[in-house]
Order: structure tokens, then C-alpha cells, then sequence
């Protein structure tokens, strides 16, 4: 085969730490994998008109295969080299246009080939800028997060004052080598750096710290992020700045006169088993004397070794807009078990209720998930199912059962036990004969057909239903309420719930539409940076009275939940549609934020109020019974794949084949 030599040219402002790599479709490219593409190097002679200040001129020669497309992108990333040897890529910034760039290597001539005349820039293709934070490769991403009532001054005299945080990481095997003179701050190599986010309508997207830290009132919710090889070496300052006066609000602080340091306090590194929780550490005077105490809940999300992520393509913050609003089916054909007289006359959350949707018209099916006790994920809503213990005929003894409520009848029925979900394996929930509201005598239609039995795999669901039916994933992570109450108390831990259902769905969706949600934020922000495929979205229900509401702050309005998204650079929220009724402002906010909004609740099964919240311009309205409520049985999807066959067939006829 021909083959020739080609120069790859790119702009990019980078820092001194980083290296611009290219990665694409040729093997020469590494085939999308980011540890298998070709370095750049920084070109120091070549000065380029179009070079602005901080700005460099990256370029590369590789040898390609002559008269062949090529699809490639660049990506911002450093290569470090371990203390076992190894060397691993970590990944920056990285293009995102859902096309990736293209050009044709010409027949070869001998010489060296350039890309294009004028060299790309990075980000930039069409006119349109397409960026986002690389996914964790190797590296674990550390999360600290704190409240305005976080600091606790035990003097009132410090209460009045307004007071600023500055964090400074600290990697403690440095400290073990460095000189006795202190030193403020300090760079040490396989870190990002600190980034902080406060959610607020101004700042709600992660930047870097201010000169002092971030000021903290009374309604503050502060996010901190950091990058990091091995977090178990990393420690963190705090220290703590007061003004003499009050300013009158913390953008102005800034401006005011310099605040005195009035104390500091040390986050020591958490172990490796220990990746999720509160600390409460004292603030040390000048004097070296307790003063108050600082509340801080950690998170260490680690990166997914169970996927194989790819620059090929990421869907992460694409969304097709459409005029109207996506049908989403909720459980599949709608909720089955509610008290209401409407519910849906095929069991929720079963394989044969989402396949109904789908033949119905859903563009998604909009279903639960979570782990059974040998960790396998499954489709199922609440966390716990009940056990009966079913008497023995001609005896006052009893014997267990694996069925619930209304699964036995008449003198059978025994003392009802209610079970976690995840305290059974998946060969037992399939044991369990969970029955419809409308079978309460115990008989049922349905115990044949596999179809309609609970607890089907997510594993299933992938494979059997119709590939043009995009899935909305709900991951089901239980929370704390505000009362003190737990949904499912002594989980999984977070880290490995989210990387066995992303495992599962890497394994089996192949071309399939996802996008997942969660009501817990920290795992919408696992989800976002354990990998770059699949978008998620932000659950909410908000003010609304009709649950008893979370202990995280995160969830408890509206506005915390879009700035939350907008802060873990989610593709939207997903809200329910009292939400954006009693709230004029959230549409527009959520739209000017880039934001998709879907929408839940009981009142969407109405064919009039999903009109109107298409109308409003939400992006897909989830409801039930979509077979009675949709008159287009098709879903979009399918008839874009309809009309691509149609066209193909047509294009073939005419002799345009290949």
C-alpha cells in the first residue's frame, strides 16, 4: 500500500505541564485510543501571524496511508511516568464535534503533506468551538464540598466577621523531602489544579480559586475539585481569612481593604477504602489554639477500569433539538402499582412493559436501575420488595416463600416481611412473584410469560428491545432525608454501583440512544467523569411537598438543581412538571445555560398539559400509558432509520452502490 507523509498543525493555548496529542480512525492515529495516539511537539522557532499571547504552534509528521479519508481529532493531556515504570496519558481537554475533522491524503509525491494550509485550532471546527474535561483515565478525582454553616467560629466575636476559605493541596510525600522553610503554596507533578464552583446564579461553574478563597455566607454550597494520581498521598490547607468590615456582599470583598489570616486547619488524605464521607476538623489560631471547627463531606471518585472509553465520539453534551418534545414512556408503559384507578394494565418495569412503549411510539423508555446482592444490575423501582411466609395446609406451622403482596390468597397468606432489593440475588428476585394491583386474589396472567416477570437485567433490556428506542436510565442510588431517615441505608459503595451498571451498558448498548439521571448529584457527577459517551441529567423534584425532602442541600430547590448541572456540566435536568408550571424563570435560566429539561410527574398523563410543556420548549415529557396518549405510533428514531433504508434502497437501484 502507498503511503505518504503528512503534518498535522494545530493552535492551542496550553500550559507548561501539557502536551497536545492527535488521535483518530487510522491505526497510525491509534484507532481512538487515547494512550495509542501520536504526541505533538511545541513548535519554538515558527511564530505564526495567527498566534496570540499564551497561545503555541503544535505540529507532528506521521506516515499515512496514501488516497484515504482520514478522520482525527486533537486532545490537551500530559504523559506521566509512574514509580512502577509505567507511563500513562491524562486527558485534559479533548475535541467533541459530533463530526470528527476529515481530510483526504492525496496520492503520494514524495513530499511532505500538509493537513491544511493554515493550521487547525484547537477546539475550533466550523466555526463552532467544541470542548470538554477529559474523562478519569488513571487518575481519581478528589471532591470537597462544604455548606455556609460548614465553619463554626467558637468565639462570637468571630461570628460577625466575614470570612473567606483558601484551599492549598499538599502531596505529603514532598513535604517528607522538603526544607524546614515553610512555603505557602507549592506545584508537584501528576495534579490538576484545585478548582472551585459555587452555586450561585454568577458562579456556578468551576474555576480557579480567588487570591484569598471563596467568601462564605449563610446559604453558601462550595464545591471544590482536584485531580490526582494517587490521592492517598494529597492533604489539603484551609486557611481562613477575615475582614475587618463587612462588605456588602462576597463579589465585593474582593475590592475591600486585605483580610487578616486568622487561622488554619488541615484535611489529611482519607484511606483507599474510604471514599465517601463528613469530617470535622478544628481551625487552629495564630496562637496555635482551636478556634473553631470546619465541616467538610469528601468524595474520591475513581476512575471505571471495567469500560474502555474511545475519542471516536462523544454524546455526552449532544442533544437533537426538535420542535416537539420527545415521548418518554415512563416504566416502560406507565406506573402499575399506584393507588390511582389509571394505571397501566401491564407490569412496570418489565420487559414486556417497555417493549409496549416502544411498539407505541416512545422515542425512550424511561426505566429504574439498580444492584442486586451479587451485583448485577436490574430493573425494578423501590428499593425493597415484601416477603410472605405462607402457611402450611393442615398445620399452625409456616414455612418461608419468596412472593409478595397479593401473591398468595385467602388462609396462605402469612406475615409480610419487607426485604431489601439488594440484599437478594438476582436468582432469588426471579423467584419472587411480585403481583399487578388488580391481582389481588393471587391469580395472575402473567407468571408464564417471562416477559412480564420483575427483575429483568438491564443486560436484557439492552439486547431484546428495539435497538431505535432510546433508554432514559434512572440510577437508583438511595439518599439521606432531611428528617434523618434513609431510603436504603449500608449500599453499595458509590464508585463501584456506577461502574457495574456503566459496565453492563458499554458491554450491550452498541448504537443505542442513552442518556442516564440520578437523584443523588455526586453520582450525576461519577457518571459524568467515569466516562465520555452518554450524557446525564440532574433529578429533581425540588421544593415540592409531595416527598419528604433530602438532607443534601443540592436537592432541596429548583435553582440548586440547575446550578448543580450547570457546575458537574451535565447535558440538563430532569424536573418534575410542577416545577417548571410554579416556576417562570427556570426554563429560560435552564435554556440560557445550555440545559435540555425533561420533564416527570403524574399530571403529564394528560394530552393537553404535554402539548402545552412542549409548547414551553422542554425536551421530552415522560408519561404513561403512551399507548392510549400518542396517535403517531412510531418513534422518531425509527422513522429517521426508516427513511435511511429508504433512501439507501432507492440510491441502490439507481446504481450508486458500491
Amino acid at each position: 500500500m502507498a503511503s505518504m507523509q503528512v503534518r498535522f498543525r494545530v493552535i492551542a493555548t496550553t500550559a507548561a505541564d501539557v502536551m497536545v496529542f492527535v488521535s483518530g480512525g487510522a491505526t497510525e492515529l491509534g484507532s481512538w485510543n487515547h494512550e495509542d495516539a501520536v504526541p505533538l511537539t511545541k513548535d519554538t522557532q515558527e511564530r505564526n501571524g495567527a498566534l496570540t499571547e499564551g497561545q503555541d504552534l503544535w505540529t507532528t509528521t506521521i506516515t499515512l496511508p496514501a488516497d484515504h479519508d482520514i478522520a482525527y481529532r486533537y486532545f490537551i493531556g500530559t504523559q506521566n511516568d509512574l514509580p512502577n515504570g509505567k507511563s500513562v496519558r491524562l486527558i485534559r481537554l479533548f475535541e467533541t464535534h459530533l463530526e470528527a475533522r476529515t481530510f483526504h491524503t492525496p496520492v503520494t509525491n514524495g513530499q511532505v503533506h500538509d493537513v491544511h494550509q493554515v493550521p487547525d485550532t484547537f477546539g475550533l471546527l466550523n466555526d463552532t468551538v467544541r470542548v470538554q474535561r477529559g474523562w478519569l483515565t488513571h487518575e481519581s478525582e478528589i471532591h470537597l464540598r462544604f455548606l455556609g454553616n460548614a465553619i463554626y467560629w467558637w468565639k462570637a466575636r468571630h461570628r460577625t466577621k466575614t470570612h473567606a476559605m483558601k484551599i492549598i493541596p499538599m502531596d505529603l510525600r514532598y513535604r517528607e523531602h522538603a526544607s524546614e522553610e515553610e512555603e505557602d503554596e507549592m506545584s508537584f507533578p501528576h495534579a490538576h489544579e484545585l478548582e472551585v464552583a459555587i452555586l450561585n446564579q454568577k458562579n456556578c461553574q468551576f474555576g480557579p480559586q480567588k487570591k484569598h478563597g471563596q467568601v462564605f455566607t449563610d446559604d453558601s454550597i462550595v464545591l471544590y475539585r482536584m485531580r490526582v494520581l494517587e490521592p492517598c498521598f494529597m492533604a489539603y490547607r484551609c486557611d481562613f481569612y477575615a475582614w475587618e468590615t463587612t462588605p456588602s456582599s462576597p463579589e465585593d470583598a474582593e475590592n475591600e481593604p486585605e483580610p487578616r489570616h486568622v487561622g488554619c486547619c488541615y484535611i489529611l488524605p482519607p484511606s483507599a477504602k474510604d471514599t465517601y464521607g463528613d469530617r470535622t476538623v478544628l481551625i487552629n489560631g495564630q496562637k496555635h489554639q482551636p478556634i473553631g471547627q470546619l465541616f467538610v463531606h469528601f468524595m474520591q471518585v475513581q476512575p471505571c477500569k471495567e469500560i474502555s472509553c474511545s475519542l471516536e465520539v462523544s454524546f455526552a453534551k449532544y442533544w437533537r433539538k426538535r420542535q416537539k418534545a420527545y415521548d418518554i414512556g415512563h416504566r416502560g408503559s406507565g406506573n402499575s402499582f399506584s393507588v390511582k384507578t389509571q394505571c397501566a394494565n401491564i407490569r412496570e418495569n418489565t420487559i414486556a412493559s417497555l417493549a409496549s412503549a416502544a411498539r407505541n411510539g416512545a422515542d425512550f423508555v424511561e426505566f429504574d436501575v439498580q444492584l442486586s446482592k451479587d451485583k448485577i444490575p436490574v430493573i425494578y423501582h423501590d428499593f425493597t420488595c415484601f416477603i410472605t411466609m405462607r402457611r402450611r395446609h393442615g398445620s399452625g406451622d409456616s414455612t418461608s416463600s419468596t412472593s409478595s403482596v397479593g401473591s398468595t390468597s385467602g388462609s396462605d397468606i402469612g406475615e409480610l416481611y419487607e426485604m431489601p432489593v439488594k440484599d437478594l440475588t438476582l436468582q432469588q428476585l426471579h423467584m419472587l412473584k411480585l403481583n399487578h394491583v388488580s391481582e389481588k386474589d393471587g391469580s395472575t396472567k402473567y407468571d408464564v410469560d417471562e416477559d412480564h416477570q420483575p427483575f429483568p437485567s438491564l443486560e436484557v433490556a439492552l439486547k431484546n428491545l428495539d435497538e431505535h428506542t432510546g433508554f432514559n436510565i434512572e440510577v437508583k442510588y438511595p439518599l439521606p432525608y432531611k428528617n434523618g431517615k434513609h431510603e436504603a441505608e449500608h449500599y453499595f459503595e458509590r464508585g463501584e454501583f456506577v461502574d457495574q451498571i456503566l459496565k453492563v451498558v458499554y458491554k450491550n448498548a452498541h448504537n443505542r440512544r442513552i442518556i442516564f439521571s440520578c437523584f443523588d448529584p455526586d453520582c450525576c457527577a461519577m457518571l459524568r467523569v467515569k466516562q465520555n459517551k452518554y450524557p446525564v441529567s440532574y433529578l429533581t423534584h425540588g421544593e415540592l411537598t409531595l416527598w419528604e425532602p433530602y438532607a443534601d442541600a443540592r436537592t432541596q430547590t429548583t435553582r440548586n438543581t440547575v446550578h448543580t448541572a450547570i457546575a458537574y456540566d451535565l447535558i440538563g435536568v430532569n424536573v418534575h412538571t410542577l416545577n417548571i408550571l410554579e416556576n417562570e424563570w427556570l426554563m429560560k435560566e435552564a435554556k440560557e445555560a445550555g440545559l435540555i429539561v425533561i420533564v416527570w410527574g403524574d399530571e403529564n398523563n394528560n394530552p393537553a398539559l404535554i402539548q402545552q410543556l412542549s409548547e414551553l420548549g422542554v425536551d421530552g415529557v415522560i408519561y404513561d400509558r403512551i399507548e392510549d396518549f400518542k396517535e403517531d405510533k412510531n418513534s422518531v428514531f425509527r422513522l429517521e432509520y426508516q427513511a435511511k433504508r429508504t433512501l439507501l434502497d432507492q440510491l441502490r437501484d439507481a446504481g450508486f452502490s458500491h
